[in-house]
């Protein structure tokens, strides 16, 4: 279903394939996944696979990793997939009482988490799936890099596919570190200037959050001598470090 754009499940009902019932098998970029997401599960589908194409993120923009900067074949892209265009934020709301999460933004937690299985993939996982496909072949817009016709399903040859996923939902901590410097306007006019990034990184060894937190802290490090020195600011300063950036995640 090419980018998983609502207009590109139109050009496959025109076509006269159906997802109702199967597994729809999307490529990441144009849109946030999580918009991906709810229109395969709009569609009727029963789940659907997102993967990195190297049309946008491998071998078609220059050399992949380790030899380059853009993603290899076997390299996974994660993250939350929530419908934060509904409703940004946890979508629990734990830090409030049951059933608060509909009267704060006008939607249960269950309407903004897909009901339906999500899995990502990388494009060498997605290849032997791609190849499945029968049906007309796909025009350009839905065509990436890998060697192979792309075409718009459903599966040719009796191939049948198998999604599995083991989710647990668990409320975990979230520990932001906020550092205040009060100006010297009074409360009434003072308008606080709040500078902030995430530390948290999405799985070990993620470098997402380095180089804002590394920036923050050299800022913190430069307002510190200044304070050092009876230097003191009209206007509050907020230096906020977030955790819990990729929250649903």
């Amino acid at each position: 279903a090419n980018y998983g754009f609502p207009e590109d499940f139109d050009a496959l009902q025109a076509s006269g394939v159906s997802v109702e019932g199967a597994i729809v098998l999307m490529r990441y970029g144009k849109c946030f996944r999580g918009l991906k997401a709810r229109n395969a599960e709009g569609r009727g589908a029963v789940a659907a696979l997102i993967y990195s194409d190297p049309a946008e993120d491998g071998f078609g923009q220059g050399s992949v990793y380790p030899e380059g900067p853009w993603r290899p074949p076997s390299s996974v892209q994660r993250g939350s997939i929530q419908f934060i265009s509904l409703c940004p934020g946890d979508p629990s709301r734990a830090y409030l009482p049951a059933g608060a999460s509909e009267e704060l933004c006008g939607y249960s937690q269950s309407q903004l988490i897909p009901t339906i299985p999500v899995l990502p993939l990388s494009y060498a996982d997605a290849a032997p799936l791609l190849r499945s496909l029968g049906g007309p072949e796909a025009p350009a817009p839905f065509r990436g890099a890998l060697n192979l016709t792309y075409r718009l399903g459903p599966s040719a040859g009796g191939v049948r596919a198998r999604l599995a996923v083991r989710n647990r939902f668990e409320k975990g901590p979230v520990w932001n570190v906020i550092a205040t410097l009060r100006g010297t306007l009074p409360e009434a006019e003072d308008q606080p200037i709040l500078l902030g990034n995430h530390r948290d990184a999405w799985v070990y060894g993620a470098a997402d959050p380095n180089s804002g937190t590394s920036q923050m802290l050299e800022v913190a490090k430069g307002l510190g001598a200044l304070l050092k020195r009876g230097w003191r600011p009209r206007r509050s300063i907020v230096l906020c470090s977030w955790s819990g950036e990729e929250y649903g995640f």
